[in-house]
């Protein structure tokens, strides 16, 4: 997202002129960052996929300035994506159960749950 304020002129802080990036040109709703990734906004979210890995990459940007916002079945697909993590992906078999460990870490506060006004899904601040 900072690079991405940095080439696009929107305001990292308070996501001023974001809708612009949003809305600019693009193709097939995807924009390209570099020469390894490409990015596309939806609702609130924003995804970045590796051209040459395959690794995928979502979050919720719509809480500015915190980008580490994520939920359970965008960490689960992250995990799947990256080769490092696969194997851990698999043990999980299911976004379901991360959403579980999600809970169980906030309990005992190795993660921090968030909820908003924006957002009522089982989300993590990082």
């Amino acid at each position: 997202m900072l690079q991405m304020s940095k080439t696009s002129g929107f305001n990292i802080r308070t996501l001023e002129g974001l809708a612009g990036q949003i809305y600019k040109k693009t193709y097939k709703n995807k924009c390209i960052l570099n020469d390894e990734w490409t990015y596309f906004f939806y609702g609130a979210e924003c995804r970045f996929d590796n051209v040459k890995t395959g690794q995928a990459v979502e979050f919720i940007y719509n809480q500015p300035p915190e980008f580490g916002y994520l939920d359970g079945y965008f960490f689960y697909n992250y995990m799947l994506t990256t080769e490092r993590f696969n194997e851990l992906g698999d043990w999980f078999k299911s976004y379901l159960n991360v959403w579980e460990a999600i809970d169980i870490l906030s309990e005992i506060e190795i993660l921090t749950k968030v909820s908003t006004s924006t957002n009522a899904r089982n989300v993590i601040a990082l």
